[in-house]
């Protein structure tokens, strides 16, 4: 074992319980400064650099490895709050590994406090560009306006307008999209004691007419799981006709809520 790397799944305070150890046997518990690191032991030669980018290009490998990897956090953090590490890091040595927690001792205490009792929800909305489209044309006086004057203008003029229509359209949408995401993050909010809102995913090859609107993280206590959940059910309802849907999952190893390099 001394010549082995060790594989990092997780930072947590306490042991994790026999269903963890034993579905998987291999796991071992690192202890150094008043915290554990859950990991497992694995040859240099497979788990070299240059193996692992290697890897990172074969999808089979990919899925199956990354599955296990965000399975043993999940099942660990069922009982205690973790902090997690990225798929695929690797310590070359304990000695490397307790230097990492003795030089960030005193945010990883922090971190675990600030997630003690605590999940990450995320919380994606998507919006139907066609539907809304639709209910811009039925609803938007200005929209309405300019295709009257497109049915009574002349035919160089019409072309015109409909340039216009179009660019009225985009302002239109751009300023919709705007409202609604703020509009679902601000109900949420209240509900929760902090949240991350991550890049919007473009929708470019997906081949869906849809619009991603939000992207977020929502830090949430576990007494307030349910109620945060009523709100998203509630937001879905109420702007479904619209064309926005709501895709909320959870909870999740707490990445958007951890401020330290792993």
């Amino acid at each position: 074992m001394a010549d082995n790397f060790l594989y990092t799944y997780c930072i947590v305070r306490r042991l994790p319980g026999e269903e963890v150890t034993d579905r998987y046997p291999d796991l071992v518990f690192i202890e150094a400064g008043g915290v554990r690191v859950v990991a497992k032991y694995v040859p240099p030669d497979e788990y070299s650099e240059e193996i692992r980018k290697l890897r990172l290009a074969d999808e089979e490998w990919l899925d199956r490895n990354a599955r296990e990897h965000l399975s043993v956090i999940a099942m660990v953090m069922e009982c205690q709050p973790v902090i997690p590490f990225n798929f695929g890091t690797i310590f070359r040595t304990r000695n490397s590994l307790a230097d990492f927690l003795a030089d960030y001792a005193q945010r990883l205490e922090e971190t675990l406090n600030g997630l003690e009792g605590r999940e990450e929800w995320a919380v994606k909305a998507y919006c139907d560009e066609a539907l809304l489209n639709e209910h811009l044309h039925l609803g938007s006086p200005a929209i309405a306006a300019i295709e009257k004057e497109i049915a009574e203008a002349s035919p160089g003029r019409a072309y015109l307008l409909r340039k216009k229509k179009t660019e009225l359209l985009a302002r239109e949408l751009e300023s919709i999209h705007a409202a609604l995401a703020k509009a679902i993050v601000d109900a949420l909010l209240p509900l929760s004691e902090q949240h991350v809102l991550n890049r919007l995913i473009p929708a470019e090859g997906s081949g869906e007419d849809v619009r991603m609107l939000v992207n977020g993280a929502f830090l949430v206590g576990s007494d307030r799981v349910g109620a945060f959940l009523r709100v998203t059910e509630n937001l879905a309802g109420r702007y479904r006709e619209t064309g926005v849907t709501l895709d909320v999952t959870g909870p999740w190893p707490p990445y958007d809520f951890v401020d330290i390099p792993i």
